[in-house]
């Protein structure tokens, strides 16, 4: 297990790397990309850089990102040795989704230089969805991850100027480089297409990940994660009893009978998934990877972000959600098994043992159920979001600016989750 230990220790050594696993450290970007955007380095989004000073308010809007907070955050940071920051421009980032709002900064300095963008993350504006954000845990999970994980990550992140939780520690904000210049994984993922090959990178950077934590008792007993693990899927599986009359409601008759009928009994089994993430051969998990949350340079390993689902699991979870996902049903059919014999052959070359092909396959099935979570849970956002937008005021604005999107997102999520576990008949694992 060396190369495992020399993996967890921050890199993969030379040479350990079979034709299926590319750690980021061994891929620079290419000069063009260089000279678009500074290259997080494997490892270098750090812990917070300035995790050591404390602000007296977490900003929560846009309006509390002032040029003193930014001043401070960005000296804290080393990244402004000299000057201040006299002004900041705000502009919304269409990328923002249900759980945060993204703001592009643009500061403007007096007597000294620092970024010239930055991007930050604060909780979405709708009080209601503020409050699933904050029952959820989303920005305690991803500040904890960047105090105290992201320095140790084999791959790519980017680099974190400020992280900090609220009093209440359930929301927060969070200040990053500006990675804008690369390339967003989603929308090309078809055949042989440039979306194929970013697949496959992903997959590549995917294993090293799970391999640098792999069974890796240090992160399982961290208090957080050992918390999500004790919580998470028995409060999941209450939600998915909760959601699933409104699953019903907007799957109809496209989603399969086999499927429906079997509701409560995969309530059950992603209840009991919970032991299996302090069971061996498990890693430290990503939580919600998909090639949305993968920016690409022109080569080498993509950039992960959103961090906010992260916990601890059998690694076949990302790798489930991640193939689903990110292929049509028609395209996966033809590349899963070549798909998970690369990721399998990177642990291996990593350093993973007694994990064979067969039990990565039969794990790949249950994750495929443990899944279908997260599209039963988010058919109860559409409909709560359809009758904001009913209303008025801020929060129907919000709303009804956020239902297309979030239409479109459950209808692609649920028909390829779906026809992930007809066509794996993880069905027959209940």
């Amino acid at each position: 297990m060396k190369d495992l230990d020399a993996a967890r220790r921050g890199g993969v050594p030379p040479g350990s790397q079979g034709a299926g696993l590319r750690c980021s450290q061994n891929l620079p970007l290419s000069r063009e990309d260089e000279a678009l955007a500074a290259e997080p380095e494997a490892g270098d989004g750090g812990n917070i850089a300035n995790e050591a000073v404390t602000h007296p308010k977490t900003p929560t809007t846009g309006a509390d990102l002032t040029p003193s907070f930014l001043t401070g955050v960005l000296q804290a940071a080393g990244c402004l040795a000299a000057g201040r920051v006299e002004h900041v421009a705000l502009e919304p980032l269409e990328r923002s989704g249900f759980a945060s709002d993204l703001l592009r900064l643009r500061p403007r300095y007096l007597g000294g230089e620092g970024p010239e963008t930055l991007i930050a993350k604060l909780p979405p504006a709708a009080e209601s969805v503020r409050q699933v954000v904050a029952a959820f845990g989303f920005f305690a999970r991803e500040v904890r991850f960047f105090r105290e994980l992201s320095a140790r990550v084999p791959v790519r992140t980017p680099r974190c100027y400020f992280g900090q939780l609220d009093e209440g520690g359930a929301l927060g904000a969070l200040l990053f480089e500006d990675l804008g210049a690369l390339s967003l994984g989603a929308g090309e993922a078809d055949d042989e297409s440039r979306g194929l090959e970013r697949v496959r990178r992903g997959i590549d950077a995917l294993a090293c990940l799970h391999v640098a934590f792999w069974d890796d008792e240090s992160v399982r007993q961290l208090p957080w994660i050992a918390a999500d693990i004790a919580q998470r899927h028995a409060g999941a599986a209450t939600l998915f009893h909760a959601r699933t009359e409104s699953f019903r409601q907007l799957v109809g008759d496209r989603a399969p009978a086999d499927f429906l009928a079997r509701l409560d009994d995969v309530a059950d089994f992603i209840a009991h998934q919970g032991q299996r993430c302090a069971a061996p051969h498990s890693t430290l998990l990503h939580g919600d990877y998909r090639l949305d949350n993968l920016l690409f340079p022109e080569t080498g390993a993509p950039v992960m972000i959103d961090w906010q689902l992260t916990g601890f699991g059998p690694g076949s979870y990302d790798l489930a959600y991640f193939i689903a996902q990110s292929l049509s049903p028609e395209t996966r059919r033809v590349r899963q098994v070549a798909l998970l014999d690369r990721y399998h052959a990177a642990l291996i070359a990593g350093g993973v043992e007694g994990y064979s092909r067969e039990a990565l396959q039969l794990d790949y099935r249950r994750s495929l159920l443990s899944c279908s979570l997260i599209v039963v849970n988010l058919s109860g956002t559409v409909l709560e979001n359809r009758l904001r937008a009913e209303g008025a005021g801020p929060e129907a604005a919000a709303a009804a600016e956020m239902l297309p999107g979030l239409e479109a997102l459950f209808a692609t999520m649920t028909e390829r989750t779906l026809q992930a576990i007809m066509d794996e008949d993880a069905l027959g694992l209940l």
